[in-house]
């Protein structure tokens, strides 16, 4: 029996919990529109681990069951199933990220500093 349950990497509460406070999220700034996000944060980042370990992955059914796991075929850590490649893309992709985000305030900045200096 595993003795890591995993309790935000759980579908099913993670889906429980967003059910709770789905009509509440529209109201801006209160905590079930902070909630809300956070939980589906923890549900987009779930989907990514049941799909990126091979056997190490979330409970999916837990607190249901505590051992049914989704077998994948890739692992973003183990190189026996192309954690090497899946570090490739993980890199490239964070430099592209980066250069969009730097891009876009070095832009702003520079359309800035040419509309303040004059001929």
């Amino acid at each position: 029996m595993d003795r890591d349950p995993q309790f935000l990497h759980s579908p099913l509460i993670l889906l429980t919990g967003l059910a709770v406070v789905w009509r509440k999220r529209r109201n801006i700034g209160s905590r079930s529109r902070w909630l809300f996000w956070f939980l589906l944060a923890c549900l987009g980042h779930s989907i990514i681990d049941i799909l990126t370990h091979v056997d190490d992955g979330p409970l999916l059914l837990f607190p249901l069951d505590w051992s049914t796991r989704f077998r994948s075929a890739v692992s973003y850590w183990d190189n026996r199933y192309y954690g090497q490649e899946f570090q490739q893309f993980e890199i490239g992709l964070n430099l592209i990220l980066l250069i969009y985000l730097v891009g876009s305030r070095l832009v702003r900045a520079l359309k800035r500093q040419k509309s303040t200096v004059r001929f």
